[in-house]
């Protein structure tokens, strides 16, 4: 028993140690969204297998089924590609400096982009970005909330209350 318990706070330890060792040059570098998650939805723009599963899980969840007809299974399958091929407006690319500055822009060449200033908040668990929005005369500050950040792959959430991207949870990979 004693040996699990000393497990279990080693774990918490490295967990709580990672958590402050976390700064702003962890997240330099190019970063390219590679999955979108919502309480209800799963896309996985790289591996279209896990976004099937989870799609069948749901379905099967929701109707209390113990498995699905094959031609659910074939509608699943291209709602799935359409939805991912609309997704593909969802994507960004954020850009890190070592200077402090970003880039925030989406998927294709003409999409629009937002750059500023960022900064790690209150105990390295959100990103802060800050920009200055031409048309108000404002600035705009947005906190991105930091679930985990290994070297190449970082998870964060957006801020939104609209239907839809609620809890959105974005994993970017590192270019």
């Amino acid at each position: 028993m004693w040996k699990y318990l000393l497990i279990v706070l080693t774990l918490i330890c490295t967990y709580h140690t990672h958590a402050q060792t976390v700064n702003e040059s962890s997240i330099n570098g190019i970063w390219y969204v590679i999955r979108w998650e919502t309480t209800d939805r799963l896309l996985d723009f790289q591996d279209t297998l896990t976004s099937f599963r989870y799609m069948v899980e749901n379905y099967k969840q929701k109707n209390k089924l113990p498995g699905v007809l094959k031609t659910d299974s074939i509608r699943m399958r291209q709602e799935l590609r359409r939805v991912l091929s609309a997704a593909e407006a969802i994507r960004f690319k954020l850009v890190f400096n070592k200077d402090k500055s970003f880039l925030w822009s989406g998927s294709s060449e003409n999409s629009a982009q937002f750059k500023g200033t960022y900064a790690m908040g209150p105990n390295n668990m959100s990103i802060v970005l800050t920009s200055f929005d031409g048309l108000s005369k404002a600035y705009r500050t947005m906190s991105l909330k930091l679930h985990s950040l290994q070297t190449n792959q970082m998870t964060i959430e957006i801020p939104s209350e609209e239907p839809g991207f609620k809890q959105s949870k974005f994993t970017l990979k590192r270019l």
